[in-house]
């Protein structure tokens, strides 16, 4: 009768550990597999700690900067993206809030919700033309994120990101010691 609580209880506590630094994502069978070989999981903040992103510049297309940035900051809560903290920043400094929402989808490149009935999708310049959202021609942005309400752009966010000489030196270890680095990360522009 203790076979199941002692299997059981250990299991749950390491899986929820697992999922939160996004190891757990193809369950028991992934882990073995990396686990059998010389591989490591490493994550947005692993390769772009805090303070190594920081915002370039950003372009709105008819749109108020308030309802912008309300709606970024909820799309990048669901997300979990490294760039909420420089959203929630700007959203502060205009005195407003984040908008509820509903709906929250994982795509390829980017994600997508509802927000007052209002399909909005936030993620990288592929997913935009994936989802058929129209962008500028001229456009020159190699690291954005990109915020489409209703399938119109709605605004741009160039994202510089500042390589860590760390992480550089880590990777070379990684390299070195021939264990292969296993991306699992959110960010649509990180590849």
């Amino acid at each position: 009768f203790s076979m199941p609580l002692c299997w059981g209880l250990p299991w749950a506590r390491l899986t929820r550990r697992q999922q939160k630094s996004g190891c757990a994502v193809a369950g028991y069978s992934g882990a073995k597999a990396v686990s059998g070989a010389k591989r490591m999981v490493i994550t947005d903040e692993d390769l772009y700690p805090a303070g190594t992103l920081s915002l370039n510049g950003m372009k709105i297309y008819g749109e108020e900067l308030g309802r912008v940035l309300s709606y970024s900051v909820a799309m990048a809560r669901a997300a979990e993206s490294q760039t909420l903290p420089l959203l929630e920043q700007m959203l502060s400094d205009q005195g407003g809030q984040a908008e509820a929402l509903d709906d929250f989808r994982w795509y390829e490149g980017g994600a997508g919700g509802t927000i007052h009935g209002e399909t909005v999708l936030l993620g990288s310049a592929y997913f935009m033309r994936r989802q058929n959202v129209r962008l500028p021609k001229e456009l020159k942005v190699p690291s954005g994120l990109f915020l489409a309400v209703d399938g119109q752009l709605t605004a741009i966010f160039a994202l510089r990101y500042q390589p860590s000489r760390n992480v550089d030196w880590a990777l070379r270890a990684l390299r070195r010691n021939r264990v292969t680095p296993v991306l699992a990360v959110r960010g649509c522009n990180i590849t």
